[in-house]
């Protein structure tokens, strides 16, 4: 587990939690990771406006290999627990 800080440009470059989750799947994960095997990585994000007043703004993003397609899966909600999250990056080995 490590704690990372990224700049400013990263957040302008990767523009929310779909784009910070495939970074570091990119970065992290082997290619041809098996995506049922212990090497695959489960990435967890909140979007950046969440917890301002604008509505369909608060999503939590979960992305990983698909052992369906092999591709990467994005799946999102909005509700309340995006704004309850104090969790903003979440990386899984699964």
């Amino acid at each position: 587990m490590w704690i990372e800080h990224p700049s400013d440009e990263f957040y302008r470059k990767y523009g929310g939690g779909s784009g910070f989750g495939l970074y570091y799947i990119l970065k992290e994960m082997k290619p041809g990771t098996d995506p049922l095997g212990p090497d695959n990585i489960l990435t967890m994000f909140t979007a950046l406006p969440t917890g301002l007043t604008i509505s369909g703004q608060s999503r939590f993003r979960g992305q990983c290999r698909s052992p369906i397609s092999g591709a990467i899966g994005d799946s999102q909600s909005e509700d309340f627990f995006s704004c309850a999250t104090q969790v903003f990056l979440v990386l899984m080995e699964l």
